[in-house]
């Protein structure tokens, strides 16, 4: 099998580079051959760390790319451009999301384990932060209407989405992690990060995109299951996530504006 990874860059050379490193040092299946595409959504800062990092990639026998995007295209618009460039006849894997990463050494050894079935489109991994905590399986069930109103409430003012960033937070810390041992089908998994099987791209070219940031969670959910498709969430497949670090550089106020038109969007998906 070939296995894509496909993280978008802005302005944050240092979580780009330990994300190329912790992919060199994969354990890989046998018979496997992994690629790695950064797209830099039109960085200031130099890219010069991660041509570096892409050079060494190249030298220990991966096949690695550096895409500079003329624009900023946002998130999702950023991966298509990584999966537009790949030019595959034979089924691949494509790991797509931030560039904040940390992959498990076994990874790929989890993941080649893993029997997919025909509607198995996506494998939501077992995401978890510094502090341990799991951000995935995400969200279990279709969100509720009253989920959405809140969603609703939180973008209408930013002093009080964050508050309600600030309640969230303490009900988080209130309530008891869930811990999921098993596979399991749910209804969208954190947007840090989605692993897209052959099963996706049979009936997909790649990413429905119509938001710069934000919402990507709920429209590709969208995507999956109104193709034919699942999301299979598998607590063997581990990443480490820096949270936030890919976005912190805009600012509280400008990625609360920035949710606020993206949210007039993605509702539509729900």
């Amino acid at each position: 099998m070939k296995y894509y990874f496909i993280a978008t860059n802005y302005n944050n050379p240092y979580h780009t580079v330990n994300y190329i490193n912790s992919i060199n040092k994969l354990d890989l299946p046998e018979n496997s051959l992994i690629s790695i595409i950064i797209v830099d959504n039109q960085s200031v800062e130099p890219l010069d760390s991660i041509e570096e990092a892409i050079e060494k990639s190249r030298k220990s026998g991966i096949k690695s790319t550096l895409i500079r995007n003329s624009t900023n295209s946002g998130y999702f618009k950023g991966l298509n451009i990584g999966i537009d460039s790949i030019i595959e006849a034979d089924d691949f894997i494509a790991i797509i999301g931030n560039n904040d990463l940390i992959f498990d050494k076994d990874f790929l050894l989890n993941l080649y384990k893993v029997e997919l079935k025909e509607q198995d489109y996506c494998i939501a991994p077992n995401v978890y932060l510094p502090n341990g905590r799991k951000q995935n399986p995400h969200v279990l069930n279709k969100p509720s209407k009253i989920g959405i109103k809140l969603l609703e409430l939180y973008y209408k003012n930013y002093y009080f989405g964050r508050l309600m960033v600030i309640v969230n937070g303490w009900l988080k810390k209130a309530k008891k992690p869930l811990d999921i041992k098993k596979p399991i089908y749910i209804h969208g998994g954190i947007g840090a990060i989605y692993v897209l099987t052959p099963n996706f791209f049979k009936v997909n070219k790649n990413l429905i995109a119509p938001v710069f940031l934000y919402g990507e969670e709920v429209i590709l959910s969208h995507q999956i299951h109104t193709t034919g498709g699942k999301i299979l969430y598998h607590p063997e497949v581990k990443v480490l996530h820096n949270e936030h670090s890919s976005v912190s550089a805009l600012g509280d106020k400008n990625l609360h504006k920035i949710g606020r038109v993206s949210f007039d969007i993605f509702k539509e998906y729900y």
